[in-house]
Parts: structure tokens; C-alpha cells; sequence
């Protein structure tokens, strides 16, 4: 991570909870802030006392979306050339693969409380749980700026809630209050402003105790196996990780755990 302060990350319990800390500008986001926010969870992933990751934004808002001024400005003025380089971006920087790393991460929960807007909530999509607030509103506005969604949005908003609702709201980019989240799919609990953290944190700590290696196992069967037509491929990929699972140390303590419980 770098020295700034774009990022804050502390560890509670087995709980690494990292912030987005740009509060006077909403929390939006910067390549700087991106770039630390992927170190961020690099960092608690390495951590065996870590067990999984919770993501909250500083001040009033979990985040606006891109900073246009500092990201997009200097592009539309000519001060900056769009690399050829980047090729998950459309030439604004290079970024580390965020797929990749959500997908092969320690269990994702984010916090959204107030507004989360563009790549405020796209970001997010590929997170394993997502509270909000009953103050959260989301949007994504990306064609009112001349854009078209990112992160892979186009795919994980429609995984999440059908393309039908995708459409609407990527092209109108209208505002998505908490209540119609929930209904649609795009979160998975609306709780109390005031109760948000605490009960993402206890989600959090919840999916903590889960073997790490077979939780990550199960994100990647998801993530392969959600679109895939071949059932036998389906099958297939779930046996060999079963076999795996068989052979662990994890699989062992677990059974024998649990019938010592249920002996006592």
C-alpha cells in the first residue's frame, strides 16, 4: 500500500476492515485510491489471522463514483494521452486485475450507506455480500456521461438482477433506493443506518470462520460454474474439488469436530 491516506485498514477479530477515506469528495475514486484499496486486500488476504474482508466508505456516502476532475478532466482537455496499455480501462490507466482478485479473495462484505454511484457500486458487484443502509441510493450513470459501464458490470449487474432491470437502469441511470436493491437482488440485506456496521461485521465475522481454502473454493465453483451450459462440466469441476476437499486437514478437523460435539 502506499503512504496515502486514501485508504484506511485496521483488523478486528478475524475481520480486516478496510475504508474508503476520501470523505470531503464522497469517497470517489482516483487510480491512487483503486491501486491501495487492491493492496488493501492483498494485505489481508496474506494475513493468516484474517479470515475475511469488510469494506465501509468514511463520512456520509460509501462513494460517488469516479472523481471526473481528477480521473476523466485531463483526458477531455488533451493533458493526458489514453494508454494503449490498458486494456481493462479504455486507456484512463492501468489498474490490477479486480476480478481476479475478488473472485480468488477471502470472503468480500461491503457496508454501502448513502450514496453509492457508477463504479461506487460496480466495484462492488463482484463482492460475495453487500448491506446497505436504508439511506443507500444507487445509479449508474455511465451513459449520462458519455461512458459505458466497467469492471465487468455489463455481466455481474445482469448475474445479480436479470437483465431486464440491468437495462433500465444502466440506460436511464436513474436512482435505486435501498428498498428496490433488496427486492431486485442488487444487495442482499437492507438494515438500519445506524445498525449497518455492526451487522455487516457480524457477517463478516461469520464467513471468518469458515476454512479459508474451501471458502475460496466455493467462490471459484460459483464464479466458473454460473454461466456454464456444459452440466457435466458443472459436475465435473465440483467432483475434483470435493476430491480435493476429502484430502485436506480442514475436511478432517471438521468431521471430527463435529461428532465429537454431537457425542457430548
Amino acid at each position: 500500500m502506499s503512504k496515502s491516506d486514501q485508504i484506511q485498514y485496521a483488523v478486528e477479530g478475524a475481520v480486516a476492515v478496510i475504508t474508503l477515506n476520501r470523505p470531503q469528495v464522497l469517497n470517489a475514486l482516483t487510480p491512487e485510491l483503486i491501486n491501495d484499496w487492491q493492496a488493501a486486500i492483498e494485505k489481508a488476504n496474506a494475513d493468516d489471522q484474517v479470515g475475511a474482508i469488510l469494506v465501509t466508505g468514511a463520512g456520509k456516502a460509501f462513494c460517488a463514483g469516479a472523481d471526473l476532475e481528477d480521473w476523466f478532466l485531463p483526458f477531455v482537455r488533451g493533458e493526458k494521452a489514453y494508454l494503449d496499455e490498458d486494456q481493462r480501462l479504455g486507456g484512463l490507466g492501468v489498474v490490477g486485475d479486480w476480478i481476479k482478485l475478488t473472485e480468488a479473495s477471502k470472503p468480500l462484505v461491503a457496508a454501502v450507506h448513502g450514496a453509492a454511484i457508477g463504479g461506487g457500486i460496480t466495484m462492488l458487484l463482484p463482492f460475495d455480500v453487500i448491506y446497505a443502509a436504508d439511506n443507500a441510493v444507487f445509479a449508474f450513470p455511465f451513459a449520462q456521461v458519455g461512458i459505458v459501464p466497467e469492471y465487468c458490470s455489463s455481466h455481474f449487474l445482469a448475474a445479480r438482477v436479470g437483465l431486464g432491470r440491468a437495462s433500465e437502469w444502466t440506460l436511464s441511470g436513474r436512482k435505486v433506493k435501498a428498498d428496490e436493491a433488496e427486492r431486485s437482488g442488487l444487495v442482499n440485506r437492507v438494515v438500519a443506518a445506524d445498525a449497518l456496521r455492526s451487522e455487516a461485521l457480524a457477517m463478516a465475522e461469520q464467513l471468518a470462520r469458515a476454512p479459508t481454502r474451501m471458502v475460496r473454493m466455493t467462490k471459484r465453483l460459483l464464479r466458473q460454474n454460473f454461466a456454464e451450459t456444459d452440466i457435466d462440466k458443472v459436475w465435473q469441476r465440483e467432483s475434483d474439488t470435493l476430491r480435493e476437499c476429502f484430502g485436506s486437514q480442514e475436511h478432517h478437523d471438521a468431521v471430527n469436530a463435529f461428532l465429537n460435539a454431537r457425542s457430548r
